[in-house]
């Protein structure tokens, strides 16, 4: 895409990071609460999930990523389905377990992770 500024590699690690500590209540909840329960594990992740395509789908950005003014933009620069969205958060969960996922957009033209080659999405400065 012409005339369009990636967003880099720091402001996005800082932008999950105001998401993460946005969510830590609920993590705290869990391991208070239900500390060994898988089902719990799997209702957290399903939790974050909607918070992540709810942001996404609505605002084209999360909380963090409004905070540092970046912008979640599908490749073909429609609106971003649900089913993108969901795509993109499962691969965010790939991207955070290979831990390279996320490092990829260090040699990407596009600065792209995996979540983002995933749901062909690009992450842009507004």
């Amino acid at each position: 895409m012409k005339d369009v500024k990636y967003a880099g590699f720091w402001v996005r690690i800082l932008s999950g990071i105001v998401d993460g500590i946005l969510l830590l209540p609920l993590e705290f909840t869990r391991l208070k609460f239900y500390p060994n329960s898988s089902r719990a594990l799997l209702f957290e992740y399903f939790i974050v999930g909607v918070y992540y395509v709810f942001f996404w789908r609505s605002f084209g950005a999360t909380v963090g990523m409004m905070l540092f003014k970046l912008k979640l933009i599908p490749k073909d620069m429609k609106d971003l389905t649900v089913t993108r969205a969901i795509v993109r958060y499962v691969g965010l969960q790939i991207s955070a377990f290979t831990i390279i996922g996320g490092l990829w957009m260090l040699w990407d033209k596009h600065k792209q992770m995996w979540h983002d080659k995933f749901a062909r999405t690009y992450v842009i400065k507004k």
